[in-house]
């Protein structure tokens, strides 16, 4: 009998091993595929951003209307959504396109900036005579900056 029961404790810890190991793979798997998944959404973004180029190809300032504009010129080989661009003077957010104080339009009015196509962004900032640097940034991170001198 003693042999019996040192043979059942055997099989006993041998099954509990075997669902311990089954829940741990099963753990895994999930963890695996969650990173899978995120790589494969970092190098989506990072292809996004190697292809995304934008310059600022001219721009101003009317110091009356508390004004500034300039001219975004998509130089890549992406497509940009006009409404997921920022914008900072000096620094400070002012906000998305077609936001309260900044308004965009691309050439064909469809609020998609495609390769080659220039942009008006419009921006209304309390000024005073001086410069004022623009960062436009698009929504895969690649911005381009211009100095515009007021007054």
């Amino acid at each position: 009998m003693r042999g019996f029961s040192v043979a059942m404790s055997h099989i006993i810890f041998f099954v509990a091993t075997l669902i311990a190991l089954s829940i741990a793979v099963s753990a895994i798997s999930v963890s695996l595929r969650g990173l899978s998944y995120a790589m494969a959404q970092k190098t989506e973004t990072s292809a996004q951003q190697i292809a995304t180029i934008v310059k600022v190809v001219e721009g101003d300032g009317n110091l009356d209307q508390n004004l500034l504009w300039v001219y975004v010129k998509n130089l890549g080989e992406t497509t940009i959504d006009v409404n997921s661009v920022d914008i900072f003077v000096n620094g400070r957010y002012v906000g998305a396109c077609n936001g309260v104080d900044v308004s965009c339009a691309d050439e064909v009015l469809d609020y998609l900036l495609t390769p080659g196509e220039l942009m008006e962004v419009n921006i209304r900032y309390p000024l005073a005579p001086g410069a004022y640097r623009i960062r436009v940034s698009t929504q895969y991170g690649v911005y381009t900056d211009y100095e515009v001198v007021v007054g």
